[in-house]
């Protein structure tokens, strides 16, 4: 689907009171678009259901991009991330492993059946099953230590505003798992993604060859 109005947190951003995610959209009121992200709770059920049921678009992003800028800089949330990162890849890969030998299985039993497969399905589970092998690949490889944190956020914090949206927004899916938007402590946490690291020093190195 099309990002028209270029939301960089689209897939995202999650409303931590209400647990579901937080949808782009967008108002224009005298020839002008003014961006939001609205609680998928609020929106099924009213917005009084949700303590702060839509956001600024411009106003998260921002914060969400200063507290990855803000991170690179500070050696002790440096520690704290990385620990994160670290936590998430020990419990991620048994999750993929058993994703992996599931989706092994429900590929062989389709194939079996020939003719009365659902081919177009079968192509869905192979593709998925592509991503899982490269991901558990990357898990796989030595660990992510402090260095290679500190100079893929140091690396974003100097190309990022040479970036498209759209290109910021590959970026940020790439770093990113999830956002979550905290209403009642005006809080953002970011959870990385642990295959997220290395990957983003090579984007933006392209990326920024590109603007140089």
């Amino acid at each position: 689907m099309k990002n028209r109005y270029g939301h960089i947190l689209r897939g995202l951003l999650y409303c931590s009171a209400c647990g579901t995610a937080m949808s782009p959209s967008a108002t224009k009121r005298h020839g002008k678009a003014f961006r939001y992200y609205v609680c998928g709770n609020a929106a099924k059920t009213g917005w009084q259901n949700c303590p702060h049921p839509s956001l600024s678009a411009q106003q998260i992003e921002n914060a969400v991009v200063e507290r990855i800028k803000v991170i690179g800089r500070d050696p002790g949330l440096l520690k704290e991330t990385l620990t994160q990162i670290r936590s998430i890849k020990a419990t991620r890969q048994p999750s993929l492993v058993a994703e992996r030998r599931r989706l092994e299985r429900e590929v062989v039993r389709l194939q079996e059946r020939g003719q009365d497969a659902d081919v177009g399905h079968v192509e869905r589970l192979e593709a998925r099953l592509l991503e899982l092998v490269e991901e558990l690949a990357v898990l796989s490889t030595r660990s992510i230590d402090k260095r290679d944190l500190a100079q893929a956020l140091s690396m974003f914090d100097e190309v990022w505003a040479c970036l498209y949206p759209r290109e910021q927004q590959r970026i940020l899916e790439l770093l990113i798992e999830r956002v979550d938007f905290d209403a009642e402590r005006e809080s953002v946490a970011v959870t990385f993604r642990p295959t997220g690291i290395r990957s983003l020093a090579g984007e933006i190195s392209g990326d920024k060859e590109g603007v140089a």
